[in-house]
Order: structure tokens, then C-alpha cells, then sequence
């Protein structure tokens, strides 16, 4: 866990009392609990003061009333770091972490291209990992854990909270994925494959990389294509942060200058795609020649954007195919637990098409399927949910699936 001195100074950010709420003082961090059974459990109480209250019983109890909780403490510090963890950024910061995540790109459909076909983009940054370890030792073979769902499932969110949760001493110090915000409501706000470490993992032999797949079904341009999109836009970075068109010169030149140093920033990244591979049967949506404004490279070319249904396809089929390929382990997160027929004879689908077509395979992918923020469920053990999630009808069709794979043996999927 972090350190007292960092807990106390996200509680004040995060508006979470430290004062008793039986003797009214205050507490250090390590002091204090909340309970969800007795008093107000939106406010914490000394571990000492809440020994000593008649209310506060942590036996068993029968439910006298619709509402009526038995006592469980929580861990003041657990709160508030959790809290803390899951808390989506600010709105004023959204632009400053959209631009720093664009450099976190591993493979993917750029929204401006210049050739008569789309073309999908890998650029270094697994290779970037490994180089940030001051202890990185030749012949690391890097361990790929990919997440994949719909959009809004929280993998972002997920990804996000194990790395910061690796290094809580300092949680800011690592590169994670940007998590939706309420502004966004039903936009999508991560785009295409991006590539993070695990830190603890990260100067080992086998270093473990986190793969953070954009949702199936999203908007057409996620939030952060449209946030790099509109960089090149002239005095866009004035208008965004103070909501106005017109302003001094030397003011509009000031905030120009910032605007181009983010432009460079990212297009010096976006150009250093290792490869690029054409999507033959993708289409462009070319610019209207008699559009007064228009985007161009470097070279004065006039950029296309992506067709919406081609990048759709591309994120729903294309992307898990690829990570199918790569990954040691994939995560499904979904919210919904209640439609696991059809996810699951998706997932099986999905594994079987790019069974089919990968043939260089020597290991398959591990399955976990995560339910992520599911509420009112019975308790049970991990196997029983296994149980419970997966139709007896999936069982045959897996066994074939991992039979071909020539390995022999079957791995049996999990659920968290």
C-alpha cells in the first residue's frame, strides 16, 4: 500500500473525511475503518473507538430489515487508494493524457492516411518497453496479456489499476490507459491496440506486457482519434481550453506554439511505424476538392480519413485475430454475465477463424473472462462460476478447437 502521507492527501483531494465519526477528532490513515453495517459508513471511525461501540457487532447476525447490513470493516487506506484508483481523470487533463497515450500505440488504423488504400501501422513499442529497464537483460521473451470486450466493459480501467497498483509508492509514474470519463458518456474513448508493462515483471526474464484492445462496439471515432485528429486544426488548443475563437495575436500565437509542440510530438511518433500493411479491401473517404480547408502531410498531399465500416471491421475482427496470434493469455471483460451464451459462441468463433489461419502457433492463448462490476451474484468459489458461465453445449466445440491445435490438451477457461 502507499505511504500514509500519500493516502491522507488523496483523501482531501477526493473529499473523503478523516474525522470519527464517534469521538468526532481526527485520524491518521492507519488508524481508521469504515463499516458497512453500524453508524454512517460514508464516514470513518477509530479502530479503538469502534471496538468499544455497542452497535458495532461483527458476528453473524440475522437481517432485522430490508437494508440492514451485518458489520465488515474496510481498511480506511484500501478505500481511499481504491477510490483513487477508479476515480476517471479530470476533464481539463484529458487532452495532456490523450497525447501522452498516442505514444503507447502498438498497432493500428491511423484516422488521416495518405495511400489509395488504409493501412494498418505497428510501430516499436514493445521493443520501447523493454528498453525502459535499466536492468533489461538480453534475451527477454515478453509475456502478452491482452484485453478485449465491448466498449465501456473497463479495461482501460483494469489495466490502469494493476500497474498503478504494482507501484502504489508512486502510481503516477508509470505510463497507463486513459479510462472513459462521465463526459464521454457513449463515446469510446481508447483507439486501436496500445501496449503497457508490468512493472514488477518488467527487468525479468519473461516481462509481462499488457495489451489494451479498443471495444467492439463503439462510436466511429473514439475520443482519443478525435482529440490527435483536431492537433492539426489551427488555434484548436486555445478554443479548447477557454471555449472561445478569437482572442489577441500574441495570445493565439502563444497557445499556436504549444499546439504545434503536441503536433510534433505525436507526429514524430505516428511516423515511426515499423511496418505498414494495406487493407485491400478497405476504402477511404477522400477530401471534396472544392473544400477551402483541407488536411496535408508534410509533403503538401492531401490526407484521407478512414471509412467508418472499414475500421469498424478492422476493430472487430481484425484486432482479436491478431492478438489471438500474439497473446499468452486473453481477457474478455464484460459487464453483463447474463449474456454469456452469445459472447461465448463469439469467443469460440473467433478462436476458431484464427486457428485456422495461424499456423506457427505452438502454444494456444489462455482464456479468462472477467465480469467486471457485476452486482448480486451468490457466493461461490472460481469454479463454480466457470461452471455457471459456460454452456455445456461450448464443451464439445472448444475440445475440437484445441484437439486441431495439435497440442493434445485443452486448457479449461476461467472467470473472474
Amino acid at each position: 500500500m502507499p505511504s500514509n502521507e500519500f493516502i491522507e492527501g488523496q483523501a482531501v483531494q477526493l473529499q473523503i473525511s478523516s474525522r470519527c465519526r464517534i469521538c468526532n477528532r481526527r485520524g491518521r490513515a492507519g488508524e481508521l475503518v469504515f463499516c458497512t453495517g453500524c453508524g454512517n459508513s460514508n464516514r470513518p471511525a477509530h479502530r479503538a473507538c469502534l471496538a468499544r461501540d455497542r452497535q458495532h457487532d461483527m458476528s453473524p447476525r440475522r437481517r432485522l430489515s430490508v437494508g440492514d447490513e451485518e458489520c465488515k470493516e474496510v481498511d480506511y487506506s484500501d478505500c481511499v487508494f481504491t477510490r483513487y484508483l477508479l476515480q476517471p481523470p479530470a476533464p481539463r487533463l484529458k487532452l495532456e493524457l490523450h497525447t501522452k497515450d498516442a505514444t503507447c500505440a502498438w498497432i493500428g488504423v491511423p484516422s488521416l492516411q495518405r495511400f489509395e488504400k488504409p493501412q494498418i501501422h505497428v510501430w516499436p513499442r514493445l521493443q520501447d518497453l523493454l528498453q525502459i529497464s535499466r536492468n533489461a537483460k538480453p534475451g527477454q521473451y515478453p509475456k502478452l496479456v491482452s484485453f478485449i470486450g465491448g466498449t465501456g466493459s473497463g479495461k482501460s480501467t483494469l489495466i490502469r489499476t494493476m500497474i498503478q497498483m504494482a507501484r502504489p509508492d508512486h502510481p503516477e509514474g508509470e505510463s497507463v490507459p486513459v479510462p472513459g470519463s462521465p463526459s464521454d458518456r457513449f463515446a469510446s474513448t481508447s483507439s486501436d491496440i496500445h501496449a503497457y508493462n508490468d512493472p514488477l515483471s518488467l527487468s525479468t526474464k519473461y516481462p509481462m506486457v499488457y495489451a489494451d484492445c479498443e471495444g467492439f462496439v463503439g462510436s466511429e471515432k473514439p475520443v482519443a482519434q478525435e482529440i490527435i485528429a483536431a492537433l492539426s486544426e489551427k488555434n484548436w488548443l486555445f478554443q479548447w481550453e477557454f471555449g472561445e475563437e478569437s482572442a489577441e495575436q500574441k495570445v493565439l500565437r502563444y497557445w499556436q506554439d504549444k499546439l504545434d509542440k503536441l503536433l510534433r510530438q505525436v507526429t514524430q511518433f505516428l511516423n515511426s511505424a515499423e511496418s505498414r500493411i494495406n487493407v485491400e479491401w478497405g476504402k477511404l473517404d477522400y477530401p471534396d476538392p472544392r473544400a477551402s480547408v483541407f488536411m496535408e502531410d508534410s509533403d503538401g498531399r492531401r490526407l484521407c480519413t478512414v471509412e467508418n465500416k472499414t475500421r469498424k471491421l478492422i476493430v472487430k475482427y481484425l484486432y482479436p485475430r491478431v492478438l489471438y496470434g500474439f497473446s499468452d493469455v486473453v481477457c474478455f471483460v464484460t459487464t453483463n454475465g447474463r449474456t454469456s451464451d452469445s459472447f461465448l459462441g463469439q469467443l469460440i468463433d473467433w478462436a476458431q477463424h484464427s486457428h485456422d489461419r495461424i499456423l506457427n502457433q505452438r502454444t494456444k492463448p489462455a482464456l479468462i473472462v472477467i465480469l467486471n462490476i457485476v452486482v448480486d451474484m451468490d457466493e461461490g468459489s472460481s469454479s463454480d462460476a466457470t461452471e455457471d458461465r459456460f454452456p455445456r453445449s461450448a464443451a464439445p466445440r472448444l475440445t475440437v478447437i484445441f484437439e486441431r491445435s495439435g497440442t493434445g490438451s485443452s486448457r479449461r477457461a476461467g472467470s473472474s
